[in-house]
């Protein structure tokens, strides 16, 4: 796999105007639009370009952010939105 340059937990997926968002922390390194998550669900392994971030900040004052993914279909984003994370570690790469 390409070189990681920043790690993301995902604890949660949210449907936000017609797109798919995944919201959690960034362990480390730092990423950008542009760049790709990759991540593993159902076994089966993802590489998707983040379209844009926000950040969130809880009531600990912890940053929290919410990355906005492309979707391949329809069908791919409805997986994603049911899909429970369960506070997945992902690998961000550069683009």
């Amino acid at each position: 796999m390409e070189n990681s340059i920043a790690q993301f937990e995902v604890v949660e997926t949210l449907l936000i105007s017609k797109k798919i968002c995944f919201v959690g922390s960034l362990l480390e390194g730092n990423f950008d639009v542009g760049d790709f998550i990759v991540f593993e669900k159902d076994e089966d392994m993802f590489k998707r370009e983040i379209l844009s971030l926000g950040t969130i900040s809880n009531l600990e004052r912890k940053l929290i952010y919410s990355l906005r993914i492309k979707c391949e279909n329809k069908i791919e984003k409805e997986n994603f939105h049911n899909w429970n994370p369960n506070s997945v570690i992902t690998n961000i790469i550069s683009k």
